[in-house]
């Protein structure tokens, strides 16, 4: 006895996996996920209710690096970015240069614009990812 087996289109099938799996390799979701999030905590950074910007270096200092196809980092390096972020102790009548001005609070605010950002984005994060779904679902059809 023997049986015998024929898939048609086997090779239209192995070919539209890979095309769909160099999308996913490629990290396509993940940046444009970190994109979003990048945009957003620029957004926050660029005055009230955030940070009263003096001269937006904290802004253009916010970055995304993509590590891997899963992994991005959105952030900066500005060393006063958490002191921003989650506010911070001063010296009362310490001069600051950049301001020409004596400190008068032992205080500063907070002004969160990085935390808020991640929440502020779901929704918009979650229309990428559909986005994402129907560019697979065409590439697969092609």
């Amino acid at each position: 006895m023997e049986v015998s087996l024929e898939v048609k289109g086997l090779n239209e099938t192995e070919k539209a996996l890979q095309r769909v799996s160099q999308h996913v390799s490629d990290g396509t979701l993940v940046k444009r996920a970190a994109y979003v999030i990048e945009n957003q905590v620029k957004k926050n950074a660029s005055g009230r209710p955030g940070p009263k910007v003096q001269t937006g270096r904290l802004r253009a200092s916010i970055t995304t690096e993509i590590r891997s196809a899963d992994e991005a980092r959105v952030g900066t390096n500005v060393f006063y970015a958490s002191f921003v972020e989650f506010g911070h102790r001063q010296h009362p009548g310490q001069f600051v240069p950049p301001l020409g001005k004596r400190l008068v609070a032992s205080f500063a605010p907070a002004y969160p614009y990085f935390g808020p950002a991640i929440e502020q984005t779901k929704d918009e994060i979650g229309d990428v990812m559909v986005t994402f779904g129907k560019e697979l679902g065409a590439e697969w059809g092609k």
